[in-house]
């Protein structure tokens, strides 16, 4: 018979073993994924020639985000109107990326701190109407004094202040195009004589439309707007959390 004295030494050194043996070989805790959805914008975010990759300053800086916050992420293209129905829909964990917060979208989804700064829209319209509106200062005023009507990207949201505009003047304004190349084209051609875009999206119609009769002009009224991670409400808060610390690491940037 073994004596006690010996085993219980031996039994001593068998379970720190043990747990040295499970210090070595645990597992690393699973990182949290989520999906990111975006819709396309010039310099911003946008998918490469090989149309499997991404690219652009918002892109790579939400990346970065992502890699502060130790989650992992896939992205997907889709448009805007698509985007915000998935993140609405609540069925799995989805967070859209430079995006505006209004009222509306706060109804339905969280959202980060923001990530990035949009310059304000521009005023988008032929020759004679941009000449027109340069004598006023604000978009208000031109709305109230003349009787220009503007057509808008449709499933695109344009934020509070112009949002606010199209309900204090609903007969100056319809949705045309879900396309910026089809709502610029409208204009051109003369169904409706303004729409209001990104400065980037215009520059980029622009560059591929040398031919284009279409001038550009700023009122002081419209803001520049903040952009922000939107998430769905099965994401969790520990995760928005996360993003908002790796947002104050990483900084916002216009």
């Amino acid at each position: 018979m073994v004596p006690n004295r010996i085993l219980i030494p031996n039994l001593f050194l068998i379970l720190i073993l043990l747990g040295a043996f499970d210090v070595l070989y645990a597992q690393p805790a699973e990182k949290h994924h989520i999906t990111f959805v975006f819709s396309e914008r010039p310099i911003q975010a946008f998918q490469n020639a090989d149309q499997k990759s991404f690219a652009g300053t918002l892109y790579e800086h939400i990346r970065k985000i992502v890699e502060f916050a130790d989650l992992t992420a896939d992205y997907q293209l889709l448009p805007g109107a698509r985007r915000d129905f998935l993140v609405k829909e609540n069925h799995r964990e989805i967070c859209a990326f430079g995006v505006y917060k209004t009222e509306e979208r706060e109804r339905f989804a969280n959202f980060s701190d923001s990530t990035s700064f949009d310059p304000g829209w521009v005023f988008i319209a032929k020759k004679p109407t941009v000449n027109k509106a340069e004598s006023f200062s604000r978009f208000d005023e031109y709305l109230i004094n003349t009787p220009a009507h503007g057509i808008l990207l449709r499933g695109t949201n344009s934020g509070d202040y112009i949002n606010e505009l199209v309900k204090r003047f609903p007969t100056k304004f319809d949705y045309g195009s879900k396309d910026v190349a089809g709502i610029l084209k409208m204009i051109e051609i003369g169904h409706g004589d303004f729409t209001m875009l990104p400065p980037e999206l215009f520059e980029a119609y622009i560059k591929l439309h040398s031919q284009a009769t279409l001038q550009s002009h700023v009122f002081k009224d419209i803001p520049s707007q903040k952009q922000y991670i939107m998430c769905s409400k099965s994401v969790p808060a520990q995760v928005i959390i996360d993003i908002n610390k790796a947002i104050k690491k990483t900084g916002s940037f216009n």
